[in-house]
């Protein structure tokens, strides 16, 4: 089962980090934007510990550049823009989603509007050293966008999932130079690299279970900490479902679950976790007496075909309040 959705939550994140890039929309504007670098290359600091928002002036709707695409109206921008302590620049994966939120909207401006959407944000956002720095990342970044499109478009994409994150990871690089390609992309491309492993491990059938569990389990370990955080979180809620099943099936009670969940989620949650469980219980009582109830309408042969459909919709509308019917009629 935990093999399973981990499988399943790796093809996930295969496919979407495999073809954003190359599946963005379309822009109507095909012309290459001036790049405008500063030096060869935007420099990066590796500790984002040292970085920083730039506080910029507060910004009200009379600031909300003009031109703004009808779809971005009333939001605010995705990520930050960040500087060092030098006031110097800072390119990491929150720059990238800045920039995609604007990008986003390519059905509807062209890029030379967007990119000029997105200059004036940055100018209003950074002082203006690091402003041209964060312009020459946007630039870079609009230049990579184009090639990896320009691979759909003459069908080079290749079918295999590791050729494909290899050419992606050549071309970001080409692109965007290799400190910027490893700010944007790093964490996705070493995450979407351990998923590929993970798929190929368990597609081996010369090992046991345990082995490829084993396997499994020293793959995930070579993912960077804020990743593996971020999926042992998510796969929480299943892990401790299985170990509940476990304890429960080696004749465990109640209160054993109770003692599993508040050492695995704390006091609070394990508290939440067992009312949900005697509503549950409730419900289920409920729903089985009206089944019952439901059936012995059903099997009376002293009711005509009208009159049992008007005593079957009077025994849901009496046992059940509207929002509840529909759970009802679901689980039916």
């Amino acid at each position: 089962m935990r093999r399973t959705i981990l499988a399943a939550a790796g093809a996930l994140l295969l496919a979407a980090a495999l073809l954003w890039d190359v599946r963005s929309p379309k822009s109507r504007d095909e012309t290459s934007p001036t790049r405008q670098f500063a030096g060869d290359r935007v420099e990066t600091l590796r500790d984002a510990g040292d970085a920083r928002p730039f506080a910029a002036p507060p910004r009200g709707p009379a600031a909300t550049p003009p031109g703004l695409p009808e779809s971005l109206a009333g939001t605010e921008p995705d990520g930050e823009l960040r500087v060092d302590a030098n006031g110097r620049f800072v390119a990491d994966a929150a720059t990238r989603a800045f920039f995609d939120y604007y990008l986003a909207a390519a059905g509807e401006q062209s890029l030379h509007s967007l990119r000029a959407q997105i200059v004036a944000a940055i100018e209003a956002r950074l002082p203006p050293a690091a402003a041209v720095e964060a312009v020459a990342a946007l630039d870079a970044y609009l230049d990579y966008r184009r090639r990896s499109r320009r691979l759909v478009e003459d069908g080079t994409v290749p079918e295999d999932l590791g050729e494909r994150l290899e050419l992606l990871r050549r071309v970001r690089r080409e692109a965007l130079g290799s400190e910027l390609a490893e700010a944007f992309f790093g964490l996705e491309e070493s995450t979407v690299a351990a998923d590929l492993a993970r798929r190929e491990i368990l597609s081996r059938t010369d090992l046991s279970a345990a082995e490829r569990e084993r396997l499994v389990w020293e793959n995930e370990q070579t993912l960077p900490e804020p990743v593996r955080a971020a999926r042992a979180h998510a796969l929480l809620p299943v892990r401790l479902q299985e170990d509940e099943a476990a304890l429960r099936a080696a004749g465990g009670n109640e209160e054993d679950v109770h003692v599993l969940r508040r050492e695995v989620v704390g006091s609070e949650a394990a508290d939440r976790l067992a009312e949900l469980d005697r509503e549950e219980a409730a419900w289920r009582a409920r729903l089985d007496e009206y089944q019952l109830e439901r059936a012995a309408i059903e099997a009376d042969p002293g009711l005509d075909p009208a009159q049992r459909a008007a005593r079957l919709r009077h025994l849901l509308e009496d046992r059940f309040t509207v929002n509840e019917r529909l759970r009802v009629e679901a689980t039916d």
